[in-house]
Formats: structure tokens, sequence, C-alpha cells
């Protein structure tokens, strides 16, 4: 196929403030997420060719690549809105440094639709470790396109949805995509590099599964599924995906020597070897030589308290032994372990060893444990990738228990139900890391959470004491079943003991937890304390898991340690949280002076309360509320936010509704957020 190049890059994805409603009706398949068909080997067809260099990604088959042998779907599932199929083939090739797909459908152009790789034109693909039964796996990428020029949604062009289970919504740095059409048919050709989908490997990973799905658009609104392998979890978080194992042609070496390489483990016990997996394709015997330099990296500030959600990582210059670590519990800022002056190890290892013509994979330990805790670069030559190392400082939970314990009585409820969560998350997440996983937190965390235990046995209470401006992550002891649980809180630059300040409580949509708040929020009431709920869960529609309790207690617990005009909290909330709005105020109207809606969906499949019948509106009346919604959105369509509107207002609230041209399933724009900051000033100074 030959076809008119759309250049335009796919930039990378801005921080994304909600995510999709996950529902089963999205995909309609009987394929369930723990089993796997009988035939599903059938679609692995030929091994995937192996490709000496990268091709030249411009939205065409190039044409020494025309041979590639050509694989078709195994099956068109109808998705909300069935609609006629399309013939869609694809093709796939691999390199040292790379994974080579290129899509083909009989269409003459794509459609421009908001996160076309869900709602059509677009595609999703999962790469994973698969199981040696067979089950769908823990351990997978699932990856997002939309062929879009819109500069609004470049976000949305290449970007990993889920690492694991989880949503994740970062960006593909390296990746190349590109799309066009020309005579009948369209073509997404998609280059992605190893490196951003760590540590996969086709020599290196005893296996790598598969699967990929086209979204075809099927009239103004229909779209239709295009699976390799069905699978109705595959856009779902907090589930397993399926895939087929690929089978990959053996490389030919050709020209210059290709090398790839990953570490045996990326999270390492200060002490122990750093030791690296190297595969080696060369055309003849030689002596590789490469050199591999070790930069330290640290967290300048963790942007907020003692235990703020997310740190800022930055490059940085090597520390002296007397720097090397430095906790202040009374700001939270961290600096990262780094090399003493006095270790015996240095930035510079070599990586040597003896090459015969072929493949070879090799192991080579290249420190023996002579840096100390912190986060580190691994920096290696002749273009092989640049790898994290997480080395964890010592962590001794029994004793950190005993500790705090032993000093209940100087730290205040609140204060000990924080140290607690994070003590007991701390060695969860310990208990959980993969040999690939580089946490780029947990080292400084788990120095602050140690310092802080210190403190406390000399009487200080450090969370007590925490009131810098900033995120922080806190917890309570539930007093519905004994439960410690999350929330995160942002204090405003100005806070203050002694001054009462609105408050702003703010539900997080589908996928996301408590540690993923708005920037927006910042821009529309900077004087405002914001409160974020866990709800007890990622996409539990602010129903189930008793998450109106955790609601109801995690505002308790704010109103009892922070400085909060109770006369002035406002409730809010991104897509599901959108939702959680409107039923939290059904169930518990009263703390409410204003209620805020971005993007929400009135009638939830799953949730029980229907927001668009009349019968459940009553509430409402006379109640303020601020409605964003765009145009474009298909996750939470706009008809039905229009709907909802005219009844609330019927009903006797006092909404203010902002409608986005061209907006989609997204925060609200610039000017929007001007109204939205209006709003809230008013109410404010009220």
């Amino acid at each position: 196929m030959r076809t008119i190049v759309n250049r335009k890059d796919g930039l990378l994805i801005r921080p994304a403030i909600g995510l999709l409603i996950a529902a089963a009706a999205l995909i309609a398949t009987a394929v369930q997420a723990n089993q796997r068909p009988a035939s599903a080997d059938a679609n692995l067809g030929p091994a995937v060719t192996f490709l000496a260099k990268p091709p030249f990604i411009d939205g065409r088959l190039d044409e020494a690549l025309l041979g590639l042998p050509v694989r078709r779907f195994a099956s068109d599932e109808p998705g909300r809105e069935a609609g006629p199929g399309l013939n869609v083939t694809y093709r796939l090739a691999y390199g040292t440094e790379f994974f080579y797909v290129f899509i083909e459908a009989d269409q003459s152009a794509f459609a421009a639709r908001d996160r076309g790789y869900q709602n059509g034109d677009g595609c999703h693909l999962v790469l994973a470790l698969p199981r040696p039964d067979g089950a769908a796996s823990e351990e997978f990428y699932v990856l997002g396109f939309t062929p879009t020029a819109d500069p609004a949604r470049r976000w949305q062009r290449q970007f990993i949805w889920y690492r694991n289970v989880d949503v994740v919504m970062q960006p593909l740095r390296r990746a190349q995509f590109r799309e066009g059409s020309e005579g009948g048919k369209a073509g997404l050709e998609i280059l992605i590099p190893w490196a951003d989908v760590y540590p996969y490997h086709p020599w290196l990973s005893e296996a790598i599964g598969f699967n990929l799905c086209y979204v075809q658009a099927v009239g103004e609104t229909g779209r239709k599924y295009h699976f390799v392998l069905p699978d109705g979890s595959i856009q779902m978080e907090q589930r397993p995906r399926l895939s087929v194992r690929l089978a990959f042609e053996p490389p030919t070496p050709a020209g210059e020597t290709q090398a790839y390489a990953v570490l045996e483990r990326n999270n390492i016990r200060a002490g122990e070897p750093v030791v690296i997996r190297a595969a080696v394709l060369s055309p003849k015997r030689e002596n590789y030589v490469s050199i591999v330099e070790i930069e330290p990296r640290t967290a300048a500030s963790n942007r907020g308290g003692l235990f703020a959600p997310r740190l800022a990582v930055t490059a940085a210059t090597p520390a002296t032994a007397a720097e090397s670590t430095a906790v202040s519990t009374a700001t939270g800022f961290v600096m990262m372990a780094t090399p003493g002056a006095g270790s015996a190890g240095n930035s510079k290892k070599r990586l040597a060893f003896n090459l015969r013509p072929g493949l070879q994979v090799v192991t080579q330990t290249i420190d023996k444990g002579h840096w100390e805790a912190g986060l580190y670069t691994l920096k290696l030559e002749k273009g092989l990738p640049s790898l994290s190392l997480s080395i964890l400082p010592p962590f001794d939970g029994d004793g950190m228990v005993k500790a705090l314990e032993a000093n209940v009585d100087r730290l205040k409820p609140s204060s000990l139900a924080c140290l607690r969560f994070h003590l007991q998350e701390t060695r969860r997440r310990l208990a959980a890391l993969k040999p690939y996983d580089a946490p780029e937190d947990l080292p400084s965390q788990a120095a602050v959470l140690a310092g802080a235990i210190e403190d406390a046995s000399g009487g200080v209470d450090a969370v007590a004491r925490d009131v810098s401006p900033g995120r922080r992550r806190r917890a309570y002891r539930s007093a519905v079943d004994g439960t410690l649980q999350p929330y995160t809180l942002q204090l405003p630059a100005e806070y203050s003991p002694n001054k009462r300040c609105p408050l702003i409580v703010w539900l997080h949509g589908s996928g996301q937890d408590d540690r993923s708040l708005p920037i927006g929020l910042n821009v529309a009431a900077p004087e405002a304390i914001v409160l974020a709920p866990n709800g007890r869960g990622t996409s539990n529609n602010y129903v189930r898991d008793r998450a109106q309790d955790d609601i109801r207690e995690a505002l308790a617990d704010v109103l009892g340690n922070f400085s909060v005009d109770e006369k002035k909290i406002f409730l809010g909330g991104f897509s599901m949280g959108g939702y959680g709005v409107y039923r939290t105020f059904f169930e518990n109207p009263k703390p409410w002076r204003g209620l805020m809606v971005w993007a929400g969906h009135p009638r939830l499949w799953g949730a029980d309360v229907d927001f668009l019948d009349e019968a459940n509106l009553a509430c409402f009346a006379g109640k303020e509320i601020f409605v964003y919604h765009g145009s474009e959105d298909r996750n939470c369509p706009i008809e039905l936010t229009i709907e909802l509107v005219g009844k609330l207002k019927k009903a006797g609230a006092v909404v203010e509704f902002r409608l986005e041209a061209g907006k989609g399933h997204e925060g609200p724009g610039a000017e929007t957020l001007k109204a939205a900051a209006a709003w809230l000033k008013a109410r404010i100074s009220g």
C-alpha cells in the first residue's frame, strides 16, 4: 500500500487529570479474563520477522517490508453499537531495539474522535509476560494509539495506558507512530523501542505475549472492535490480560554488532551486586567492551509534606559522604543517597566479553555492592539503553513496628495512624517488588519514615508539625472496620493553623486513586485546602466498598487536624468522580456549600442511583452546582449531561453549565477554569 503521509509528530502525554469510565459494556465479548480459548494458538501464525535495521516510519509500508506475512484479526466483536465490519489486517516485525506493527484497514480516512484508541479510529495493543498455563497475565503493558493531529489531544497519539493491572497514562517517549490513507485503504505504522516496554525483549525474556485491538469508528457514534484474541478486560483496570505467545524468527547478523541489555534486578538492597544481562548479535569474533556510567539521581524536593505522593526526580551531581542522605522531617526534604567519598565504587564500570559470530546472551557483575541506597541511572555505550537502578536501604520492618509502638503516647492519634499506614504500605511495596521494578520514591520514602519514627522516640511528632505547602498522603484509622485508610491532602501556599481555609473535597476518576489530583484546582482556588479521598478503590462508583464511609471519615480527619472553614466546604469530581459528587450529595447533603462536576456521568453502569430519574433530584433544590462538559466526550456522553442539567434546573438547583466545543473526556480549558475560579471565589467570599 502506498499512502499519503501525515507527518505531524505525536507529542508527550500531558498529565491526565481523570480517566475513562470502566464498564464491561465497552466491549461486548463472552471471553472471560481468567480463561484462554483452546484455539488461541491458531492466532500465532508465522514467526515474527527479524529486521536488521528499523523501518522508516512515515505511515506507509516500506517496499522492503511488502513480504512481511499478512495476519488477520481473529474476530470482529461489536462495541456498544453494532456496525459493518472492515477487512483489517496487520503485520509484525522486530529488531534488536524495536517491535514493529503495521495495521491496514479498508477505509478511506480515519475518524477524528476523542480517545480514538478507545472510541475509534485507533488501536491498543498488549505486550505481556505470559503465564506458563496460558491463563491471563497480571504482568503486561497496554499501549494506546490515536491518529489525531489535534494539538489538544497530543497525549492520545501514543502512550502507555496500563502497566500490569494499574492505569498509568504515561508517554511513550521514544516510540514512532504515523498514519496515512490512499485509494480506499488506511494504515497505522508503529515502532516501539523495547526500552519503552522494559524489560521485554525477544532474546532476554522467557516469552512475550501479544494482543491487538483495532477500534473502528462506525457512523457518528458507533464503534467495532477487531481483536487478535477477544478479551473483555483489555480496557479495564485491575484485571489481568489475555495474550497469544509470539514466536520470533532467529536473527541474522549483518553489519555492525548489535546489543541490548537489562539488569538482572532493577531493585537491590544496599551491598548487593549489580548484574547486567546482555544479548549481543555479532557478525564476527571480537572482544566487546561497553563502558557503564552510573549516575545518581536526586529528588530535590518531594513537592509537599512529609509523605508527598509523588517525587520530582532530576539528574544530580554526586554528593559527599556527609551529604549522601539528608532528611529533614520538618519539611519532608529528601536527598537521595549517593556514593560516598570513601566508597570503593566509582561511577564508571566496564562491560566486556569475548564474542563468537551469532547471538549470545551473557551475564556480568559490574559492581559488587559499593553503592549506597538511592536511585541511579546506568548509561551504557554503543547504543544500549539507559537502565534504572533502585538501591533500597536496610529496612527492619519488625524493628520499626516495635519502635513506633513504644512511642504511641508521644504522638497524636492521627499522626500514629499516618505512620502506621506508611509503615504498612512500605512493607507491602517492598514485598510486592518485581525484579524489573525500579521505584523512584521508595528509597527516600523509607528514609523519611525511619526519620519520623526516630523523631517520635525523641518526643517530636513530625507528622503533626508538617504544615508545609503542597501535597502529602495521610491516613486515618476507620471507626467502621478498624482498617487504615489513605487520603491525599494539599495545603495552600499561605496555609496557617491560625486562619480558617475553604476546603475542596475532590473525587478521583475511574482507574485512579487519591493521589491523582487535577492541576486545575490550584488555578481555580489557590487559597483552598484540597482533600482527595481514596474511596476505598479505583472503580467502585463511590457506591461499593464503603466508599461513602471513606469520604465521611477522611473529611472528619481533616476537620480534626487542620484549620477549615466548615461553612465553605465544596465537593467536586471528574468522570466517575462526577457521578460520585451526585451520589455523595444524594446520601449526605449537609456539609457542602456547592458542587463542581467535570465531565461527570449521571447513570454509571453498575451504580445504584440513576440521576436522570427526576425522582432522585429533589435533594438538589436550591443547591449551587458548577458543571463542565466537552462537546466531543464519548466516554461520558454530552447528551446525558445536557439532559441532566435541564432536569436539575427543573428540580430547583442553581446550575452554571459550561459546554466546551471540541473538548473530549478531559479537564476544562483555560476559560472554563477562569469561570470555575470566579464561581468559587463568589461563594468563598460570600
